[in-house]
């Protein structure tokens, strides 16, 4: 604990970024066998970016160092957030906890950096965590406890975070929809490989069927929180307008964000329709015999 840290604080003093390379000791520390010492170094790791973010955006880098450190800090926090995601899809669920927090985090920590640029923020956020989602939902094995885990600390309360997410699984539902009913043709072929379909691409190469995908996304979709009923349609209209907002300007029952500085309006207003189509594209894919009769049961009551 007391060497990482020490490495932090090296990486992160005032002076020059000749040092930058010295990352590579905290990498080699989220190999430890001792989670509480990767959990460490993947917290420093992520202190050590935002300093250099930070230097940058101060401007208190050399014109010389300043090119080389953006890159440098560009090209680790792809290698940082993959680290995350590999870590997530391990077997051991205090570390798949551990990294799906700290990256969710980390995401919320680097859009709020770039909150300045317009919609440059959300952007970031939006890659980051879809980058996850992707390898969660392609792993070889899937694990129920880091879906409770994703709905219970971030689904559940967060509008953006559920938003994001249920458009993600919308579009990764479509697309291997598409490619599972798509007819040998080859003009409709030719045409498909000019398209790019990433999601698929990945999938496919993992090995893995629509059963799986339609088991997956269902464990957090089925958990998700319905839209507003028709009998709370006048209490959330009302909020929307400013009308029922407590002393905090807060309406009770309404989620929050977890990315401060966009309304809450055009998520609750576009949530039924997202949700709904969530759904439609995930029953479009086949489900697989064992899960039916939970399917059959779960669907009248929750989502018709």
């Amino acid at each position: 604990m007391e060497e990482v840290a020490s490495v932090v604080s090296h990486l992160t003093r005032d002076g020059t970024s000749e040092r930058l390379n010295d990352i590579s000791v905290l990498y080699k520390h989220c190999e430890s066998p001792d989670l509480r010492v990767v959990a460490e170094a993947l917290k420093g790791i992520g202190r050590v970016l935002v300093h250099y973010r930070q230097s940058i955006r101060a401007g208190t880098l050399s014109s010389s160092a300043q090119s080389k450190v953006k890159k440098w800090v560009e090209q680790h926090g792809h290698a940082y957030h993959a680290v995350l995601a590999k870590l997530a899809t391990t077997s051991k669920p205090q570390a798949q906890v551990c990294a799906v927090r700290l990256a969710i985090e980390a995401a919320r920590e680097e859009a709020a950096e770039g909150l300045g640029k317009a919609e440059a923020g959300y952007q970031i956020m939006e890659l980051r965590i879809q980058g996850l989602m992707a390898e969660l939902l392609t792993a070889p094995t899937w694990s129920d406890y880091v879906a409770q885990f994703l709905t219970g600390e971030f689904v559940k309360r967060f509008l953006d975070v559920r938003q994001l997410l249920l458009t993600y699984f919308r579009t990764c539902c479509k697309q291997v929809g598409e490619a599972e009913s798509e007819v040998v043709d080859t003009n409709f072929m030719k045409r498909r490989r000019q398209e790019t379909r990433p999601f698929v691409e990945l999938f496919k190469k993992r090995g893995l069927v629509p059963q799986d995908l339609f088991s997956r996304v269902y464990s957090i979709l089925s958990e998700a929180p319905a839209p507003v009923g028709e009998k709370h349609q006048d209490a959330l209209d009302d909020f929307l307008s400013g009308a029922a907002e407590d002393e905090d300007g807060e309406m009770d029952g309404i989620e929050q964000m977890l990315l401060e500085g966009r309304a809450k309006g055009s998520y609750l207003r576009n949530y039924r329709r997202l949700f709904q189509d969530a759904w439609l594209q995930l029953l479009g894919l086949p489900v697989s015999v064992e899960q039916c009769p939970q399917v059959l049961q779960f669907l009248p009551i929750h989502v018709m």
